[in-house]
This record gives C-alpha cells, structure tokens and sequence, in this order.
C-alpha cells in the first residue's frame, strides 16, 4: 500500500484538544484520521448522524442534567481540574 501526503487547515485549539485525546487513547493523528477515513469508506457517508434538531431527551436524562448542573455549581460537591484528579478520585 503506497502512502500520500494529506493537508488540511484546522483550527489550532481544534488540533491541540484532537492531539491531546489521541494521544491519551494511545493514537497518533494520522492513525486517528485513518480511522475515521475508514469509517467514512465503510459507512458510505459520515459514520455519525448529522443533524440541525436537537436530540429528544429522556425525562431520567434531563433529571441527571439538572443534578450534575446543580453539583457543578461552587460549594457543591468535590471539583476537579483535570481528568486525571477526576480518574483519581473515581479509583480511589
């Protein structure tokens, strides 16, 4: 399988946030866009629903909303900074 060059222009935040979850999942980038490149191929279109209406919610759904908006909010609960203080805690 012979290899090209791929060049895009993306949003510099866009690829900084990308790399930075590519890299926790053990990916580079090009293996990530691969990967979607292969869905897009299997799926015959974009492997995700695209939509302008705003997905229905479960009232179960929007009871969690609330209390996670409500735990967020300062003096409630425990906060975290990064994801690792969050896995830390979880775990421990």
């Amino acid at each position: 399988m012979s290899t090209m060059n791929f060049c895009i222009r993306i949003d510099e935040n866009i690829k900084r946030d990308a790399e930075q979850i590519f890299a926790e999942l053990g990916l580079s980038t090009t293996t990530a866009i691969t990967i979607f490149l292969r869905q897009v191929i299997r799926s015959q279109g974009m492997p995700f629903a695209l939509s302008l209406r705003q997905p229905t919610l479960k009232p179960e759904t929007l009871a969690a909303l609330k209390e996670a908006e409500e735990l967020a909010k300062p003096g409630c609960g425990k906060s975290f900074q990064t994801i690792d203080e969050l896995r830390a805690d979880w775990l421990s």
